[in-house]
């Protein structure tokens, strides 16, 4: 690579930090498969770093982007940029798992994904950098409402299994259902002490 920091945006460069210097979190929650690393090397060779990863300052571990770090370590990239954080241990686990979780809350409208697609298509778009297999693209243009190979949430909790079930995180409303809201600090000790 001539420039260390050509595949970094512009605005993003003056945030860069060698590779060398950064760490996965040993304890992150969030797994990374192999086909993951390889979309991931595949987005940024097409679009470059654009927004940067996030690190504790206190051992330069890695909060948001631990995939990221990995998969462009293994493609030969020498530098990140990087929001780096003071947070203590305990508020960089919170945000590492918050930021992994709020991710998977997202849901596909297939009808728009299917209409970006095609558009992308008959623009000869290096699809690979989407992050679908072939797969996932042949259902997206089939009209598919749900991809094979590629994880996906759904926006709505399922409802309790009978009128009599424990309904958990899940509250009955005037026959709708809706999530309560986040438990707080301390919260999660009274309901455990309650069961």
């Amino acid at each position: 690579m001539s420039n260390a920091l050509e595949n970094i945006h512009p605005d993003l460069r003056a945030l860069a930090v060698p590779i060398s210097e950064l760490s996965e979190d040993p304890e992150n929650a969030n797994a990374h498969s192999e086909r993951g690393r390889e979309a991931l090397v595949a987005a940024f060779t097409e679009f470059g770093q654009r927004k940067p990863i996030v690190v504790r300052r206190e051992g330069m571990i890695v909060e948001a982007g631990n995939g990221t770090l990995a998969a462009l370590r293994s493609a030969g990239w020498t530098h990140l940029a990087c929001v780096v954080c003071d947070d203590d241990e305990q508020k960089a686990r919170a945000f590492a798992i918050a930021d992994n979780q709020t991710a998977r809350l997202s849901a596909w409208d297939f009808d728009q994904l299917r209409a970006s697609t095609a558009a992308l298509l008959d623009g000869a778009f290096n699809m690979g950098a989407l992050g679908f297999d072939e797969a996932d693209l042949a259902s997206i243009a089939a009209g598919a409402d749900a991809l094979t190979s590629t994880p996906t949430v759904s926006p709505t909790p399922s409802p309790p299994l009978s009128p009599d079930a424990p309904t958990s995180d899940v509250e009955q409303l005037g026959g709708e259902q809706c999530s309560k809201p986040p438990l707080r600090r301390g919260e999660l000790r009274a309901v455990r002490r309650a069961r």
